[in-house]
């Protein structure tokens, strides 16, 4: 603190740090919680783990175990989850009364679980063999099931029980849980894929394919001819004629030339004659090579009438990195923009972001009484202050009352077209023309109908995508569509972008 003297005489007290009532006490309180957590796995590991000699360990394996019993070795593993939890990601646990009842749920089904497996049912007049399996917590649950029903049906319960309070404690619906699921097997069937293609291509040895279409080069002659010869060439006749009889055909005398031009072509024909006789070999009878057709040009493959035709496994394609709903990069985005209205005094706070693949929205509330435009007039500072010039602010974003704010992401993620192809989206929409686009801003998937394009222009600058795109459109449909349905024009200038698909049906 700073003392200081005010005009009328009085001393006052500044601090150099202030603080808001309230301020810190909340994170304080966090960092409180996840430290004693932290600390108290310790202790709890080394009593179950490796049995340390004392008074504190023996009272500590002994309560443990009295009341969750075997669930105790896995309890050190837990409150260090739950320590990470409360310092790392304080957000996603939620109110901590959730907390506690989901945590209670889950430890009753689990520990009835366990205490279920021991026949007879273990009761507290054998302490020691109830400890081993459910504790106090496992026998009051597994007892109070099997005195309503069967033994099976009880485990059953017991464990629907334990998944309630799993979906308590992590706050996400089942059936995210379930595209998570089918996300991390699509990522894994991929790796897997791909593992295979890369064994067979090291193993595999041929013959490469001969092309369709192949080009024969023209090669010029290796010196430069400035003026023309002496010696006009025969007609096609008399050259075809020599060739048969191997002899020489001997040139014409030219109607009318000047002196001096025929005393050079004097000096010319005298050398080449000269030359003639000096390289004059005996000829060789070569056999001629046997005459072939001239290639004909690829086609496109007809099928027949009695050939049924199959659609392509959408599982051909590989799948893509698993979407991440929250990272680093973006924490600090959250931190930057949140200086911007510190600093402009603005009563606004980040609530919130979508994370798309490239782009990542984040939600931006005011206070009551603050203008929008006071949000809105920021741009070029938000932009500065992140550091990207692609800066889009959206005020509101539609359907919340909430402005959004748009920022290239930093770790940009890869959008697979098999993602998109195997999403519900497409799955639902049974027209074969809908082709896969991407990901829009919030992670989902995008499709479009091109039948309801009767003109479309792909156009972008120079590695932005445009061939990438072109090959997922056609990619799409060939996986959607027979050659029956579709008949699809390609046309390509250049001979180099659409040659792979020369030969499909």
């Amino acid at each position: 603190c700073i003392t200081g003297q005010t005009d009328d005489g009085r001393y006052a007290r500044a601090n150099p740090f202030p603080q808001e009532p309230g301020d810190g006490e909340p994170e304080g309180c966090r960092d409180g919680v996840g430290l004693g957590l932290f600390c108290l796995s310790v202790i709890v590991a080394a009593s179950f783990w490796f049995a340390i000699p004392g008074l504190l360990g023996e009272w500590i394996r002994t309560g443990v175990s009295t009341v969750i019993g075997l669930t105790g070795y896995a309890l050190p593993v837990l409150l260090v989850l739950m320590s990470w939890r409360t310092l790392r990601n304080p957000e996603a646990n939620g109110p901590a009364g959730r907390q506690v009842v989901g945590w209670t749920i889950l430890g009753i089904g689990v520990q009835g679980v366990i205490n279920l497996a021991h026949s007879p049912l273990p009761a507290p007049s054998d302490m020691d063999v109830l400890r081993r399996f459910g504790g106090i917590v496992g026998y009051i649950a597994s007892s109070m099931m099997t005195q309503l029903m069967p033994l099976w049906l009880a485990a059953f319960v017991l464990s629907l029980i334990g998944l309630f309070g799993l979906i308590v404690v992590v706050g996400r619906p089942l059936y995210e849980w379930a595209e998570a699921v089918q996300r991390v097997i699509g990522w894994c069937v991929g790796k897997f894929t791909a593992g295979r293609e890369k064994v067979a291509e090291k193993l595999h040895y041929g013959v490469d394919e001969a092309y369709d279409t192949p080009l024969v080069g023209h090669r010029e002659p290796s010196t430069n001819v400035d003026q023309p010869a002496a010696i006009e060439p025969g007609s096609a006749e008399e050259v075809l004629a020599a060739q048969e009889t191997g002899e020489f055909l001997a040139p014409e005398p030219p109607a009318e030339q000047p002196a001096g031009g025929k005393a050079k072509a004097g000096r010319a024909k005298s050398k080449l004659t000269a030359g003639l006789a000096a390289d004059a070999e005996p000829p060789v009878e070569l056999e001629a090579p046997p005459h072939t057709s001239a290639p004909q040009r690829s086609e496109q493959l007809a099928l027949s009438g009695d050939i049924v035709y199959t659609l392509p496994d959408p599982g051909l394609l590989k799948a893509g990195t698993i979407p991440k709903a929250r990272t680093e990069a973006s924490d600090a985005i959250v931190g930057r923009l949140s200086e911007v209205f510190i600093e402009f005094e603005i009563d606004a706070r980040v609530t919130g972001y979508t994370r798309g693949p490239t782009v990542t929205r984040y939600q931006v509330e005011v206070g009551n009484g603050v203008k929008v435009e006071k949000v809105t007039g920021l741009s070029k500072n938000i932009a500065y202050a992140v550091g990207s010039p692609d800066v889009r602010i959206l005020s509101p974003i539609p359907g919340r009352s909430a402005i959004g704010i748009e920022i290239p992401n930093r770790d940009k993620e890869v959008v697979s077209l098999g993602d998109v192809l195997r999403s519900q989206k497409a799955r639902n929409d049974h027209h074969p023309l809908t082709v896969g686009l991407g990901k829009d801003v919030e992670g989902g998937y995008v499709v479009a109908n091109i039948a309801k394009m009767p003109h479309l222009l792909v156009a972008g600058a120079t590695g932005s995508g445009k061939s990438s795109f072109v090959n997922s459109l056609i990619t799409s449909i060939m996986l959607r569509a027979t050659p029956d349905e579709v008949r699809l024009m390609l046309v390509d200038p250049k001979r180099v972008e659409l040659n792979q698909y020369e030969g499909i049906p």
